[in-house]
């Protein structure tokens, strides 16, 4: 029979591969060292290029076709059969939108709605050491309304008064300049 050879201690035939065998877009290449739940895997190259380490039951019964670059699930961004629109929901419960170009975006291109909500709120990306606060605490509830914008740098214990009153004409310059003076250097009401 050929194509198959007579296991040695049980008596079992097993189907082997020979080099260059296709299974839809794979080539087989060589045997692999690795077992998956005691079969045989196989080496595949596929159309694309990449390698793989396929069970040769999967390559027989016709499950892997590819190295899954033909697989429509593999796809990314809106060609994906899974595509919503660039918006998902994290484990903890934080609402994600795809924004590449935004500079408060993380490398992947994503960022948190409510960042990118109150950013457009306040005309400008957030700054290091600022962050946003859920009003209500519920986490998907990103109406501007329900959001606070909070600066997270906590300024060191045993500041000199002195220093506090500047770092405050700083903090009311950044976030409230409608608030000083302009004339009198005195608080407006």
């Amino acid at each position: 029979m050929r194509g198959y050879r007579k296991g040695t201690k049980t008596g079992i035939r097993k189907h082997v591969h020979k080099a260059g065998e296709r299974f839809g877009f794979l080539t087989v290449l060589r045997e692999s060292p690795q077992r998956k739940r005691g079969c045989v895997c196989w080496v595949c190259r596929c159309a694309c290029g990449r390698e793989a380490v396929i069970p040769g039951a999967k390559l027989r019964g016709g499950e892997y076709k590819s190295c899954g670059c033909k697989n429509p699930s593999h796809e990314r961004g809106p060609k994906s059969p899974r595509w919503s629109g660039g918006k998902w929901t994290s484990a903890a419960g934080y609402r994600y939108l795809t924004k590449p170009q935004h500079p408060n975006a993380n490398a992947r291109g994503y960022i948190l709605e409510h960042v990118f909500v109150m950013s457009e709120k306040i005309g400008r990306p957030l700054r290091r050491g600022e962050s946003v606060h859920h009003k209500n605490g519920k986490k998907d509830d990103n109406r501007p309304e329900n959001l606070e914008l909070w600066n997270r740098q906590a300024h060191p214990p045993g500041r000199r008064v002195s220093d506090l009153v500047e770092y405050a004409r700083e903090i009311l310059q950044l976030y409230a300049p409608e608030k000083l003076a302009v004339e009198s250097g005195e608080m407006l009401d």
